[in-house]
């Protein structure tokens, strides 16, 4: 394939279709099930416990994900290394072939200046 079989105007829904049925070019599908920010406090349905994300990621997974970005959070919405690696853990155990990844935000506690 050449670099401008990749591109075609993304909005356009018939040339989409004339994608779709002239063959699609191979695609990464990249979940990001829960944010840095938000969690149950802003939607209930935001996955936040180790077994929360890992199911998510797995819904994910058999739905043709094959990468995950994650927030692993702790109670106090502060990054906990601990926290992520039982958040991995968790992931890779229900479905081991999908790529984790996860960033660390480190924002300054309420109030600090």
């Amino acid at each position: 394939m050449k670099y401008s079989d990749y591109i075609w105007p993304y909005t356009d829904s018939y040339a989409y279709m004339d994608k779709v049925r002239g063959g699609m070019p191979p695609v990464i599908i990249c979940l990001a099930s829960n944010g840095g920010v938000q969690g149950k406090e802003y939607n209930e349905a935001i996955p936040e416990t180790a077994d929360e994300i890992a199911d998510s990621v797995y819904a994910a997974y058999q739905a043709g994900a094959s990468m995950v970005h994650i927030h692993a959070r702790d109670p106090q919405n502060l990054p906990d290394p601990a926290r992520t690696k039982e958040v991995w853990w968790e992931v890779t155990a229900k479905c081991a072939s999908v790529v984790p990844t996860s960033s660390s935000t480190i924002r300054p506690a309420a109030g600090s200046t």
